[in-house]
């Protein structure tokens, strides 16, 4: 039987934070975000599962700078929302050192800016659905200082299959998901490719039903000011890509 792949990446990684923030008060809160549920794995860890909200730009939450909000209340209902782009209300309070903390009343999927879709029709029982989309789509590496501001873009790439039967392709590489970054008007593409942990040159790769692949792009990527075109999807399969674009300002 070819390997299941599971597919996900670890929002450990999504962004760092810094640079300009913004102020918003203390009471109830409406933020968007990818929501993501972090396992305390290591060493000597509970095992506990935590939420974050991980936010697109730095806010000062109660005198804090806040780029990863924790989250509490967070409901059975909701966790299948788990890496999805959603919209959380609620109201802020503290944590034990005194960090805010999001108490989580109402929760929803909304579609980031710039949203990417796709779908690929296998069979007449089988469609998959695909998504992409780059967070922030604006953003600066530096700040007014030349100082590193923090801020990053993160390519989220989705997959979601409504058939009946799983998918099955055959990859001539360990490599599955492709990522490739190239400025508007230029010849030099950056690339990545995340890999499937198998010893073979060449397998077939059973995917589950839902595949999300994140990857946090560094400056290389992407280092200069201008507008930049990502492709990003299963590696081989140009069907299964798509594209985005987000920009890096002066």
């Amino acid at each position: 039987m070819p390997p299941s792949l599971a597919g996900y990446a670890v929002l450990s990684i999504v962004m760092g934070w810094g640079g300009a923030s913004r102020q918003l008060s203390d009471s109830a809160v409406t933020l968007r975000g990818l929501l993501a549920a972090i396992t305390d794995s290591a060493a000597g860890g509970s095992g506990a599962t935590h939420w974050v909200l991980a936010l697109p730009q730095p806010q000062l939450l109660q005198g804090h700078r806040v780029g990863r909000l924790p989250i509490s209340g967070v409901t059975r209902s909701w966790s299948r929302l788990d890496r999805f782009y959603v919209e959380a209300r609620g109201t802020l309070s503290t944590d034990a050192d005194g960090l805010p903390v999001l108490n989580v009343t109402g929760m929803k999927e909304v579609q980031p800016d710039g949203l990417a879709r796709g779908e690929v029709s296998t069979s007449f029982s089988q469609r998959v659905a695909l998504s992409l989309f780059v967070l922030p789509r604006t953003f600066r590496w530096r700040d007014a200082a030349g100082e590193p501001s923090g801020v990053g873009p993160v390519v989220v790439f989705s997959l979601n299959n409504h058939g009946q039967a799983l998918l099955t392709l055959e990859f001539t590489s360990k490599d599955y998901a492709c990522f490739q970054v190239q400025k508007q008007n230029a010849s030099l593409v950056w690339e990545y490719a995340r890999q499937v942990n198998q010893p073979t040159d060449q397998m077939k790769v059973t995917l589950p039903q839902f595949v999300r692949e994140m990857l946090a792009l560094p400056e290389n990527a992407a280092p200069s000011p201008g507008k930049y075109r990502v492709r990003a999807g299963l590696c081989g399969y140009r069907e299964y890509q798509l594209e985005a674009e987000f920009e890096v300002l002066g």
